[in-house]
C-alpha cells in the first residue's frame, strides 16, 4: 500500500473540505474534516452528506486492504534492459597485455570492477562484458585498462544510454594505435583526459556512443561480418619469424635465441594464413631438434589474427621456449630446429606448415 496513493485518493474524497482545529476542555487539539462535522448539523440533507463521506472512507480503506490501485499508483519496479559490450583487440592477450582492469558504472555508480589476467589460460580477446537488469534510459560506462606486467599500456572508455527492447550490443576496441608506451614499433598514442575523452584510432575523442548505434545482441558476434582471413579455397599457412610482425624466413635461416624474463630461452615464430577464421582459431607451435633427438613441448594459444595482404592474415610474437622441458640451452645453440605450426578454427578448417631454422650461436 502506498501512502502517497492513499493521500491522493483521500484528497479526491475530501478535496472540498477545509480543516479546522477543535480544542477540548482538557486542552487537546484535533484536526477534523469540515465535512464530517456537517453530518452533525440539523437537517436530512446534511446527514445524508455525512453518511456518504463515511461510506467513501470505508471504500477507501477496503481498497487499501486489498491492494487494488490504479496503474498510476503502481509501486512495482521500473522497466529494465541489458546491453553487452564486446571487446576486440589487436593486442595479443598474454603477450602484449597480461592483465585487464575493468570498471563498469550505471548512472555513476560502480556495478562491476574486475581485475582479469590475460592469456591462453585466462581471458582472451574477443571477450564481452554485460550490463544486466539496468533501468531503461540509464547511463552506462565501461573503462578498460590494459597492462603488461606493471606498466599501463592502454586505456579505453565507452559510454552509452540504455534503451528498451531486446538485449543490445556495442563493440569496443583496444588498439595498438592508443598504446601509451614506446615499444620501438610505432609512435606512442596520446594520453587523453579520461573520462572526458578517450583514445580512439590514435586520437582523443568523446567516449560517448549514441543509443542509435546499438544493435540486437547476437552471441556469435565475434564471427559476424566479412572475415578478412577468408579468401575462398583451401586453408593455407606459411611459417616465418618475427616478434612484432610476420617476416618471410628462408630455409635454415638463423633464428636468434633470446633470454626470457623468467629464466627460459626462446625464439620468435610468426605465421601467415588464409581460409581460417580470424577469431577463435587455435595456433599450435611444436619443434624438434633432430640431431639431438629432442622434441619440444608445444605452445598452444588462441589469438585473434591480424589483417594481412592478399587475403592472408598473420600472427607474430609466438614465443617458442626451447628449454621448457629442462634441456640445457647450451647444447642447442647452432643446431637445426624444425618448427611445425598448425592453425585450427571452430569450423574444423586446418592449416599447417613446417620450416627448418638454425638456432643462433649466441643468446641475446
Amino acid at each position: 500500500m502506498s501512502w502517497g496513493c492513499l493521500t491522493f485518493w483521500a484528497g479526491q474524497i475530501y478535496r472540498s473540505d477545509r480543516h479546522y482545529k477543535l480544542a477540548s476542555d482538557v486542552g487537546l487539539t484535533k484536526t477534523l474534516p469540515m465535512s464530517f462535522l456537517h453530518g452533525f448539523r440539523s437537517g436530512p440533507r446534511a446527514r445524508a452528506r455525512f453518511w456518504c463521506r463515511i461510506r467513501g472512507t470505508l471504500l477507501l480503506a477496503t481498497v487499501a486492504t486489498l491492494g487494488v490501485f490504479p496503474a498510476g499508483c503502481d509501486d512495482g519496479e521500473s522497466e529494465t534492459t541489458s546491453i553487452v559490450i564486446g571487446v576486440v583487440s589487436d593486442f595479443r592477450a598474454g603477450t602484449d597485455l597480461t592483465s585487464l582492469d575493468v570498471v563498469m558504472t550505471v548512472d555513476g555508480r560502480d556495478v562491476g570492477n574486475q581485475a582479469l589476467g590475460l592469456g591462453p589460460d585466462a581471458t582472451m580477446f574477443p571477450t564481452e562484458f554485460a550490463f544486466d537488469d539496468v533501468p531503461v534510459g540509464a547511463s552506462v560506462a565501461i573503462t578498460l585498462r590494459g597492462s603488461l606486467g606493471r606498466s599501463l599500456v592502454v586505456v579505453r572508455r565507452l559510454e552509452t544510454t540504455t534503451q528498451a527492447g531486446p538485449r543490445r550490443f556495442l563493440p569496443m576496441r583496444l588498439e595498438r594505435a592508443c598504446q601509451r608506451v614506446d615499444d620501438g614499433i610505432g609512435s606512442p598514442g596520446p594520453i587523453c583526459d579520461e573520462p572526458a575523452t578517450t583514445c580512439i584510432n590514435g586520437a582523443c575523442a568523446s567516449p560517448e556512443v549514441s543509443a542509435g548505434q546499438q544493435v540486437t545482441y547476437d552471441p556469435d558476434w565475434p564471427n559476424q561480418g566479412d572475415d578478412p582471413c577468408q579468401a575462398g579455397g583451401d586453408p593455407e599457412l606459411t611459417v616465418g619469424q618475427g616478434q612484432s610482425d610476420y617476416f618471410v624466413a628462408e630455409d635454415r635461416e638463423v633464428a636468434q635465441v633470446e633470454a626470457g624474463p623468467q629464466g627460459g630461452h626462446h625464439i620468435w615464430i610468426a605465421a601467415r594464413a588464409r581460409n581460417v577464421n580470424r577469431s577463435g582459431t587455435r595456433t599450435t607451435v611444436a619443434a624438434e631438434l633432430p640431431d639431438l633427438g629432442l622434441s619440444i613441448s608445444p605452445l598452444s594459444v588462441i589469438f585473434t589474427l591480424d589483417r594481412g595482404e592478399g587475403g592472408f592474415c598473420k600472427l607474430a610474437g609466438l614465443r617458442l621456449q626451447l628449454d621448457i622441458d629442462g634441456d640445457p640451452i647450451d647444447t642447442m645453440l647452432g643446431e637445426e630446429v624444425t618448427v611445425m605450426v598448425t592453425m585450427e578454427d571452430s569450423d574444423d578448417n586446418v592449416a599447417t606448415d613446417t620450416h627448418r631454422f638454425t638456432l643462433s650461436d649466441d643468446i641475446l
